[in-house]
């Protein structure tokens, strides 16, 4: 059985660890999950049943199989996304390997192969990536691969933020909501690893604080739907956008991030009478993940079988809200208005100051 630890990041900073114990292709729900499909033919071009199909991830050694069906075709759902590996195996027929095939999450691949006649021991190994033109629906997606999601800027690192980025997003100014394709926030389907991301609230009709959020260094990927979703996307009129944790590998990795800002390394707003320094402001984000294969030494090898994910993150932040009106100068309100000029008045500091 793979063992997956694997962290969300609270609203306000925290840590929480899950332990996900699950049966193969657990880590890669309906929801989230890639499929592979294709046609298996010999050289003449007539389809081959009964061949043996097997999927292998590059990074975990995890595999998946299936046999291909009278009509020579073969389906493998499931999938974490990932590099994988294909074998194509049967009698009569040199075993054909195709290597590098990057699937995506809620994405349907199509790999279509040909065998050549000879010996099982024999094999034909093609590397090369799979067409990019999705043949098999009509789902208009855009995916964040994870390099880009440790290098793209996003607020506290939460991942929902990363809507504002995606094409056919839209979101409203001063009412942190997104809108896909013109639909209500609250229509977005929100899911991490297949399973849903969204939790009963109550607040401003828009606000995202009810979905659950992993930091974005921890994500393999996310992806976002926004048009031609079938049936299996259900609750998500306004979209889909799915989020798909990392998973630990046969080698340790880690990573450290720390950003920090304080007042000084700001300019201040134009409208804002206070000089930053002034203000006290500053900005931390701490973010930790690693990984790798659990290893007990002399009781269990979990290398190929068995891996853990952690991800810590918290964010601090100390500031003070400066909000600019106008409001009525001296002059006005002794019935008064000679210059025809309203006031600044800066609520928190409660100073006047006229505009120029």
């Amino acid at each position: 059985m793979p063992l997956n630890f694997r962290t969300f990041t609270p609203n306000r900073g925290g840590f929480a660890l899950v332990l996900l114990l699950a049966a193969g292709a657990a880590n890669a729900q309906t929801g989230g999950g890639a499929t592979l499909v294709g046609t298996v033919k010999d050289s003449s071009g007539a389809v081959l049943a009964g061949a043996k199909v097997t999927a292998v991830n590059t990074a975990t050694a995890f595999t998946a199989e299936n046999i291909t069906s009278p009509e020579g075709a073969y389906y493998v759902p499931f999938l974490a996304p990932g590099v994988y590996q294909v074998k194509i195996a049967s009698p009569g027929f040199k075993e054909f390997v195709r290597e590098g095939i990057t699937l995506r999450s809620a994405e349907v691949q199509r790999v279509d192969l040909t065998m050549e006649i000879g010996s099982v021991s024999d094999s034909v190994t093609v590397s090369g990536q799979a067409s990019l033109l999705n043949t098999e629906n009509v789902v208009s997606a855009y995916v964040i691969g994870s390099k880009a999601l440790v290098e793209t800027p996003g607020v506290m690192k939460r991942t929902v933020y990363l809507l504002q980025y995606m094409p056919g997003v839209i979101g409203v100014v001063g009412q942190a909501g997104f809108h896909i394709q013109g639909q209500a926030q609250n229509d977005i389907g929100f899911s991490m690893d297949g399973i849903s991301a969204k939790s009963p609230y109550t607040g401003t009709v828009n606000q995202v604080d009810g979905v659950i959020q992993g930091s974005t260094d921890a994500m393999e990927e996310v992806k976002v739907l926004t048009t031609g979703t079938s049936a299996e996307y259900g609750h998500s009129a306004g979209g889909s956008m799915k989020m798909v944790y990392k998973s630990g590998t046969n080698q340790l990795h880690a990573s450290f991030e720390d950003r920090y800002l304080n007042g000084d390394w700001v300019h201040r707003h134009r409208l804002e009478q206070i000089r930053r320094p002034d203000v006290p402001w500053s900005y931390q984000t701490f973010d930790l993940v690693m990984s790798g294969p659990v290893v007990i030494p002399k009781l269990y090898n979990g290398r190929n079988k068995t891996f853990w994910l952690s991800d810590y993150a918290i964010n601090h932040e100390r500031t003070i809200n400066v909000r600019v009106t106008t409001a009525p100068t001296p002059e006005m309100l002794n019935g008064g208005n000679s210059s025809g000029r309203a006031g600044i008045l800066e609520q928190g500091r409660g100073r006047l100051c006229e505009a120029v």
